[in-house]
């Protein structure tokens, strides 16, 4: 009964046909958020990432784009140096605050740091320069030097510091400087002592400013452009020397003032 059979016949073709022939079976395309996955690899489209927002990350978005980068400090010692001066300017601002207390409440106390003629916190806390603002001078380093401090374990932290802390920091660095150097003049030439805890303050205070200085000069942060200029590249290079140089005419002006008395002549 063969020309009555019926040919078999399949999903994939009639089954007499020869296997060459036969037509494959047909797979569904899968999808994925990429693409096709029969697609070739450099041809499927990449995740999309998801863009953060806020305040935080547009400030990244404008400081990359400057070429500013407010994450970390241009120098690894700036953190440092800021701790370490604010420590030791919080002291000796601490000691001159006991001082003066115990002075107001006995005008016979003779401080601790009452070495000689010349070396004599007592002679000096009683001065109108002591109060130049109308209050005792050592407040403002109680307060700024706590500042310093501050800045000096966030950095350290590697918080970002935006350019406007950056440059209230050299600002009130600046000050500190500025009215250190008052402050030397007024001892030398016009009281005619030396306070030693003073003088600590003053050898903590002219390592920030020079510091923080360079830091933003070579950070671009003094002028807010993309890279520091000729002027910020060589004060933030020399730092180290300027620094050593400003000990020693303060050393020098300090030892001829006092010749005659260092010599023992």
């Amino acid at each position: 009964m063969v020309g009555q059979a019926l040919a078999r016949t399949s999903p994939r073709g009639p089954a007499n046909l020869p296997a060459r022939t036969r037509e494959p079976p047909r797979q569904a395309r899968r999808t994925s958020p990429r693409g096709p996955a029969n697609l070739p690899a450099r041809t499927r489209e990449p995740p999309r990432r998801r863009t953060p927002a806020g305040p935080a990350f547009e400030e990244r978005a404008v400081s990359r784009a400057s070429g500013y980068r407010p994450v970390v400090p241009s120098y690894r010692s700036t953190p440092w140096i800021l701790i370490l001066g604010g420590l030791f300017g919080l002291l000796a601002a601490f000691q001159l605050t006991l001082e003066k207390f115990a002075i107001v409440a006995d005008p016979d106390y003779s401080p601790a740091c009452d070495i000689n003629p010349v070396l004599a916190c007592g002679s000096v806390i009683i001065t109108e320069q002591a109060e130049a603002f109308g209050f005792p001078n050592p407040i403002i380093g109680l307060i700024s030097f706590a500042v310093v401090i501050t800045m000096g374990v966030l950095l350290l932290a590697r918080v970002e510091l935006p350019r406007w802390i950056w440059l209230g920091l050299n600002a009130g660095a600046l000050f500190g400087f500025g009215f250190v150097i008052w402050l030397i003049v007024q001892s030398l030439y016009v009281i005619g002592a030396l306070c030693p805890w003073c003088m600590v303050a003053w050898a903590a205070t002219i390592p920030v400013f020079w510091q923080v200085t360079a830091d933003n000069a070579a950070a671009g942060r003094l002028s807010g452009n993309s890279g520091p200029g000729a002027i910020a590249q060589t004060v933030a290079s020399l730092r180290w020397v300027l620094i050593g140089a400003t000990f020693l005419v303060i050393l020098a002006l300090i030892f001829i003032r006092w010749m005659d008395f260092w010599l023992g002549a």
